[in-house]
């Protein structure tokens, strides 16, 4: 049998340290992820995407005030 553990933090600060990803959390809990050099790549990518879109996001929604601010 696989099992499967699932954590959830509310996020307060994170260090990346050379072969891990230390999290704190808001009650001073800590998640240490070990990752390999590939690993940090592939969060790096991820990571990037996610930005990317709620860049995307904000900027189609200050646009969208924008010209709601304009036609007042």
């Amino acid at each position: 049998m696989k099992i499967k553990q699932v954590v959830s933090v509310k996020f307060d600060s994170v260090y990346s340290s050379y072969g891990s990803l230390d999290i704190t959390d808001a009650d001073g809990g800590e998640v240490n992820i070990r990752l390999s050099d590939d690993q940090y790549i592939e969060l790096h990518d991820s990571i990037g995407r996610k930005v990317k879109r709620i860049l995307e996001d904000r900027a189609f929604e200050a646009e969208k005030q924008k010209e709601t601010t304009k036609d007042d």
